[in-house]
């Protein structure tokens, strides 16, 4: 009966984050997100599944994988701290495969750090290194973010790779740990750690 209820209850989870990620990428009208979520407070309420039409449709999907690939998230407060959320739902379970200490029991709190800086000094190999059109594309996507404890992120924020990886190495998210696998940050590797990130996305959230 608890294997039951447990399971009962990862799959409510996961619907719900899904849902949440449809809300937060597709931005469907109050009304349409207010029955949505009474159908499911009744559904669950009930007892009932809510697997199935309550769940995300294959085009829902689609449209939500779609979103999160071409969304700037660091581009606004809003925006930040719904990828902040995915990103600690990832690292989350990333932790607790590799038996490592939980999020919620570190304290302190979490910042986006923008890899390649968002405003970098002209001077810097950030801009000696990334054409403006690269910076422009990639800057605010999923694959140039990353978790940050607070201090650290402020101490980071403008400094170079090599500085930055120095740091991330020191961070308990695995997702953050894995940039210093880089040698260097340009487009091209940013574009490697998107793809693994909307893949990362997609299995944590069953998309």
């Amino acid at each position: 009966m608890r294997a039951r209820a447990h399971l009962h209850t990862h799959t409510h989870i996961q619907v719900l984050g899904r849902v949440g990620l449809l809300f937060a990428t597709t931005k469907p009208s109050v009304k349409d997100r207010m029955k949505r979520i009474c159908d499911i407070t009744m559904a669950i309420s009930n007892g009932h599944s809510i697997l199935g039409e309550l769940d995300l449709s294959a085009a829902e999907r689609t449209e939500v994988k779609s979103r999160i690939d071409i969304e700037e998230w660091g581009s606004s407060f809003v925006k930040k701290q719904c990828v902040r959320a995915v990103l600690m739902r990832i690292n989350a379970v990333e932790m607790a495969t590799e038996s490592e200490t939980r999020l919620d029991g570190m304290g302190g709190t979490f910042h986006i750090e923008h890899i390649l800086p968002d405003k970098p000094d002209p001077s810097s190999r950030w801009c000696s290194e990334w054409n403006e059109d690269d910076r422009t594309r990639w800057k605010h996507r999923l694959g140039n973010l990353c978790l940050l404890n607070g201090k650290t992120n402020v101490v980071l924020k403008n400094f170079g790779w090599s500085e930055k990886r120095s740091g991330y190495k020191k961070m308990p998210f695995p997702l953050t740990r894995k940039l210093t696998e880089f040698d260097k940050w340009t487009a091209s590797e940013v574009k490697q750690h998107h793809k693994h990130l909307l893949q990362a996305v997609a299995r944590v959230f069953g998309l």
